[in-house]
């Protein structure tokens, strides 16, 4: 079952297809919220068998840098809830008596500028012990938009 993940990622390199229209990446709130968008939608697409129509967001690694474009999103959004991932999994009572989530929980784990333009996000999406995934996506900025070069999962459990 474990190597299963291979031939899986292999299957769903490049699976993103959106486009966060009319930003680019620069330090604007409307480029972090086409970015943080576009890492979600992209999330979202891989392994869809964990998404129940609704989730939560753990903004991890860029909850300080991106805040004006979080607070943005969660407006946009109203049916998303912020969270703590870490701290879910110690107090949600579904987690510590069943192992689950009612909603699978996106984190974003790391997120850094390559020096070739490119941007790499590393988020993870977990609905239960053994139904999360983690993900590698690589984001160009060109012209007023962003495109997805590869979204593909990293590690399966």
């Amino acid at each position: 079952m474990r190597n299963n993940w291979k031939i899986l990622l292999l299957i769903i390199l490049c699976s993103c297809r959106q486009a966060a229209q009319n930003k680019t990446i620069q330090n604007t709130e409307a480029a972090n919220l086409a970015l943080i968008q576009t890492c979600i939608d992209s999330t979202l697409q891989l392994d869809q068998g964990l998404n129940t129509g609704k989730y939560s967001i753990d903004f991890g690694s860029i909850k300080t840098a991106y805040r004006k474009a979080i607070d943005s999103f969660l407006k946009l959004n109203p049916a998303v809830i912020e969270t703590d991932l870490d701290s879910l999994m110690i107090h949600d009572s579904t987690w510590t008596n069943y192992q689950f989530f009612q909603d699978p929980v996106i984190r974003f784990d790391t997120l850094i500028q390559q020096k070739n333009g490119t941007i790499l996000i590393n988020t993870s999406k977990t609905k239960a012990s053994d139904g999360s995934i983690r993900t590698q996506i690589i984001l160009q900025p060109k012209g007023k938009q962003f495109i997805c070069l590869q979204s593909s999962i990293t590690s399966i459990s």
